[in-house]
């Protein structure tokens, strides 16, 4: 399943946010300005999982609110991945995913948020395709990464076009760009965020979600 993160579908609420940022490592509980709808969205459907348990990865983990959220609602032990650390994280193995982690068959649920967008499009594919191979069979793969209308391209991160990620996850989006974006700027914070880190309030991208089963 491929899908723009429609606040009106993906289960977003003001107070599932605060409970999810509880949790967040960053100085003052600081959130990025998409995150919401990102954590939202895997938080919903970590709700859909028949069983969350066995072995657990979060791709891209930093100090990101959704591990320990997922970590203590579920009460599981969830395994943090990233190329970097920071002075608080929930990080348990600093290196490139690709290169340590081989075993196919290993992993009962993948999940990551806004982390494979800071690969070029070659990588991502790459990641993608990995995290699949790494997967159990009957395992759940939940991804969440940056999508733009404008194809654009920032120092770290990729934020594909549509049609790249249609290409790469080998689906369809099932919703209208453009009707997203306006439902996004309509939710409180979204364009001030956006602004203060990219001194523009025109908002260059959204985020997709995509959920696989092996």
């Amino acid at each position: 399943m491929l899908t723009f993160l429609d606040p009106h579908q993906i289960g977003y609420s003001s107070q599932l946010v605060k409970d999810i940022y509880e949790f967040g490592l960053l100085p003052g509980k600081r959130r990025g300005w998409c995150y919401p709808f990102d954590y939202s969205f895997i938080a919903n459907e970590m709700v859909k999982v028949e069983k969350v348990a066995g072995k657990i990865i979060d791709i891209g983990a930093g100090p990101g609110a959704i591990h320990g959220y997922l970590e203590d609602r579920y009460k599981v032990n969830i395994v943090g991945i990233d190329n970097g650390r920071w002075p608080q994280d929930y990080v348990d193995v600093q290196a490139n995913v690709i290169k340590v982690m081989n075993e196919e068959n290993c992993w009962d649920i993948i999940i990551s948020a806004s982390a494979f967008e800071h690969n070029s499009m070659t990588e991502h594919k790459k990641l993608l395709e990995h995290s699949k191979k790494i997967l159990k069979p009957g395992g759940i793969l939940i991804v969440t990464s940056s999508v733009s209308n404008k194809n654009a391209r920032e120092n770290n991160q990729t934020n594909l076009s549509k049609e790249e990620v249609e290409d790469i996850y080998k689906d369809k989006f099932n919703n209208d760009y453009n009707t997203i974006l306006e439902r996004w700027k309509k939710v409180e914070g979204v364009v001030k965020g956006y602004e203060e880190k990219y001194k523009t309030t025109t908002v260059g991208y959204i985020s997709f979600g995509y959920v696989y089963k092996k």
